[in-house]
């Protein structure tokens, strides 16, 4: 009793092998051969493609090259070379052809013998009609070349008027461009008239149209048109390479049809009777086994959708003892398992996203504090300068939209910072703050960070421009620079967000390197300061209020 259902299991199981084996193989057959098929109608379709380009390549030869200096000196050309290379896989093709049983299936076997016979017969016609344009010539070569250095000298050593012989140039150039038998009538014509001058006026003569007959009988056997001469006799066997090319197309696409509709049928017949195979033991088994079966689905969908929840008490309702209740049984258990399992995994994620998020804030900070001192560790640029790219970098770091820097002014009665440096600062700036009023000033007194929310920022920062339009910025922080207990500036960042603990650590940071920065500045200047009072004789050592004083320069 415990293994019936596997062993039936298994039964249904091989008997659907078996049915999905002879769909396969019924499948495998028909795609095989519909694949042998089209891989032929494939090399039809390029022979056919071959021959188009080939016409085309005759054509060009025939347009072009055959007027070309190129071809009449050495008797290639670029056509005419792709086409002989077309030709010889032309020749391969069809001979892989005689070989190719497929042709034999679809009754045209005895057809590509013809095939190749008609264009073996094509290549030799074309061979001697390349032999002939170049015999031909054109200009100063071949037989045109003759007729052109007779006519130049008909020119010059005959008495025959301009006029005549302009008339005979015109008669030989309308045939030549007219392919027109009426103009060699005419032009013989016309030399008849001519003969009754000197000898040597009829030696010219003569030697002139005996050239020009010569090309006038070469050009008749080239072809006066498609449908005459060689390229009569070409132009009709490239038709019926065509026609037989496509009737293969066509033979062999209607093959592949066929198979395809053989194929669907038998395909058709199989899945009907694996589905009526399925839909019998189908309906058998569910009597039987659809409830616990239903039960364990409707659990495992609440599961995957819902998490842990407690479900496996709707298992406590499968008690048969075959492997479905066994199933249910060690189901439940993995469930208890999983779900204290899932506990840990929540507890383990939570502390590693709490650890990834302290490193990924520690990162941030480390690298907006990198930008922040090697732009104040240049030692080719001026402090101001300085100021200014630090505070960019702190306010775009920050994601804020507006920053400035206020220095301590040297030299006056009364404790003043003033604006030294600013990013984006579209509100009407405070140039000059005395120690202890306003904000800055308040900040400055109590040598602390103030950070001042919403409605607690003064009417002066009411407007900032992020980019299109003005808006209210949500925090202000205001920050003293300091070094030990001696307030050397304040560092104003307003942004349109909270800003959070990790960012202010940053800008406190930067307000560290700053400060550094600035007494080393103020150092600086107080060795120069030295320097030339020491090469005046004039030297006093400075007291600690003369060095919080010390100038900065940009």
């Amino acid at each position: 009793m415990k293994y019936s259902i596997k062993r039936r299991l298994q039964a249904v199981f091989l008997l659907f092998v078996v049915l999905g084996a002879v769909n396969a193989a019924i499948f495998y057959f028909y795609v095989s051969r519909i694949r042998s098929y089209q891989n032929t109608l494939n090399q039809v379709d390029k022979l056919r493609v071959l021959v188009l380009e080939t016409n085309k390549f005759q054509n060009d030869f025939l347009t072009f090259d055959a007027r070309s200096n190129e071809f009449m000196e050495t008797g290639i050309s670029r056509n005419l070379m792709q086409h002989n290379q077309h030709v010889e896989e032309i020749k391969k093709m069809l001979a892989d052809f005689q070989q190719n049983s497929i042709f034999q299936r679809i009754g045209a076997g005895a057809e590509i013998p013809n095939v190749k016979l008609a264009y073996e017969e094509y290549s030799r016609l074309f061979l001697g009609l390349s032999d002939l344009v170049k015999q031909r010539g054109f200009k100063d070569y071949g037989l045109e070349g003759n007729m052109r250095k007779a006519i130049r000298e008909l020119e010059s050593k005959s008495s025959i008027s301009k006029v005549d012989i302009l008339m005979l140039r015109r008669h030989e150039k309308d045939f030549f461009l007219r392919k027109d038998t009426t103009y060699v009538r005419q032009l013989h014509d016309l030399a008849d008239n001519l003969r009754t001058g000197t000898v040597t006026d009829k030696e010219l003569l003569e030697s002139y149209i005996t050239d020009f007959d010569k090309i006038v009988v070469v050009d008749k056997r080239i072809g006066l048109d498609e449908a005459s001469g060689d390229r009569g006799r070409i132009f009709a066997l490239m038709q019926e390479i065509n026609t037989k090319v496509t009737a293969l197309q066509l033979q062999i696409d209607g093959t592949i049809k066929g198979l395809t509709q053989e194929a669907i049928v038998a395909m058709t017949i199989a899945s009907i009777l694996l589905l009526v195979t399925a839909v019998v033991f189908g309906l058998t088994f569910a009597h039987r086994f659809s409830k616990p079966i239903i039960t364990l689905d409707e659990v495992a969908t609440s599961v995957m959708t819902e998490g842990i929840k407690g479900q496996e008490v709707a298992l406590d309702g499968i008690r048969s003892q075959d492997e479905i209740g066994s199933l249910a049984r060690d189901f439940k258990l993995m469930l208890g398992q999983l779900k204290g399992q899932m506990g840990e995994i929540d507890r383990q994620n939570e502390q590693l996203k709490r650890v990834t998020e302290q490193e990924s804030k520690r990162l941030w900070r480390s690298e907006g504090l990198t930008k922040v001192t090697d732009i104040l560790r240049q030692s080719n640029t001026g402090l101001i300068s300085k100021l200014n790219e630090a505070i960019f970098i702190m306010v775009r770091h920050l994601e804020a939209y507006q920053g400035a820097v206020y220095l301590l002014k040297e030299n006056t009665e009364v404790q003043e910072m003033e604006l030294s440096a600013h990013f984006a600062a579209k509100k009407q700036e405070i140039k000059v703050v005395r120690y202890g009023e306003g904000m800055i000033g308040e900040a400055w007194r109590k040598k602390e960070m103030m950070i001042l929310k919403d409605i607690q920022i003064p009417e002066q920062y009411a407007k900032i421009a992020p980019g299109l339009g003005y808006a209210t910025p949500k925090t202000l922080l205001i920050m003293p620079v300091m070094v030990e207990e001696l307030v050397l500036g304040i560092i104003e960042i307003a942004s349109l967000r909270d800003i959070e603990e990790h960012e202010m650590e940053f800008l406190k940071r930067s307000g560290q390197q700053l400060g550094m920065n600035l007494i080393l500045a103020k150092v600086g200047e107080l060795n120069r300061r030295m320097m030339t009072m020491l090469k005046q004789n004039k030297i006093n050592f400075p007291t600690p209020e003369f060095i919080a004083g010390a100038s900065h320069e940009e």
